[in-house]
Parts: structure tokens; sequence; C-alpha cells
């Protein structure tokens, strides 16, 4: 649908879903899932490397994209961030313990 249309109707396709299968997405995780699934799938295509090609794409990955600013690594690490979310401060207690700050590599990103 996201190919062929250019968007995703995820709602109508729960629904239809719904009325031929009676325990097809049941609570709001697996709805939301359902977005962030497709979301992935469109943003970032298949990821999927081979064992045998490892070696090759990661060489690929570090030379400079077609725009010649970035890595294709620093592409896909952007990608990353736009599909995590920005963790709340209470989640980086521990990094944030006087004990732990010494072990941060980076200030900016915590464990």
């Amino acid at each position: 649908m996201a190919k062929e249309e250019d968007q995703v109707d995820i709602f109508n396709f729960v629904a239809k879903g719904r009325g031929d299968r009676k325990n097809f997405v049941q609570t709001s995780e697996q709805y939301a899932f359902i977005y962030n699934a497709v979301l992935e799938a469109t943003l970032c295509g298949s990821t999927e490397i081979p064992c045998k090609d490892l070696r090759i794409t990661l060489e690929q990955l570090k030379r400079s994209s077609a725009n010649g600013i970035k890595t294709g690594l620093q592409l896909e690490f952007e990608n990353l961030d736009k599909l995590c979310p920005t963790p709340h401060c209470d989640e980086y207690k521990s990094a944030n313990e006087p004990n732990n700050v010494h072990k941060n590599r980076y200030p900016d990103i915590l464990p």
C-alpha cells in the first residue's frame, strides 16, 4: 500500500483485520507497534545484510554518501534517531549518579 498509494491506512487495515480475526490487535500497544513497524519499514527499507557481505557493506557505509557530506553510517544513525524516542531524564538516573558520571564516555550520550 505504501508503494502503490504513497500512504498507509493502518486504522482501516486493523478494522478490517478485526472483522476477519476476533483477536487481531487487542491492545493500544499492539496498535502502536504496527505504526512503528510501518514507519521503520518505510523510512529504512531493508537493512538486512547477509553475513558473507558484511565486510563489503560496512566498507561502503564508511564512505561518504551521494551528497559527499555524511557517511552511510552517519545516515543510518540519523534514521535510528528518528525512530527512537528521546528518553526522559528519569531514564538516566544511574548514568547521572556521582559514582557513575566519570564512567560515561560522552557527557551528551548517556546509557
